[in-house]
């Protein structure tokens, strides 16, 4: 299973070398993408600070590289293969029910974003 933690870890190696591509500091990048300095950047290729969507997408822009690029393949089949095996235990549920599940599956990552 993927934790949080080695994901931004991965998103932070796979912008490091996009931005080494580039022939960019980590200054120019942070510039680039919204930020008064590199430490953010420099958190963010470490792994350290979560990034968000937002910067995620302009990076993505200045790189011409997709959303995607940065999600690297094990992690998508491996959220591929959680979705199927929820849709599986969910087979045979009633629309009632079904809500009652993804109410308990938002109340549950509400409940871990809190930690």
């Amino acid at each position: 299973m993927i934790t949080t933690n080695n994901l931004y870890k991965k998103i932070g190696q796979k912008i490091k070398g996009v931005r080494n591509e580039m022939g960019m500091s980590q200054k120019d990048l942070a510039e680039k993408v919204g930020f008064s300095s590199s430490t953010a950047m420099s958190l963010i290729e470490s792994g350290e600070r979560n990034i968000s969507i937002d910067v995620l997408q302009k990076i993505s822009e200045l790189s011409g590289k997709s959303i995607d690029y940065f999600l690297n393949d094990e992690e998508k089949k491996s959220l591929q293969k959680d979705d199927s095996r929820i849709a599986m235990r969910g087979k045979g549920l009633n629309e009632e029910q079904e809500d009652d599940v993804l109410a308990y599956i938002d109340f549950i990552k509400q409940r871990n974003n809190g930690k």
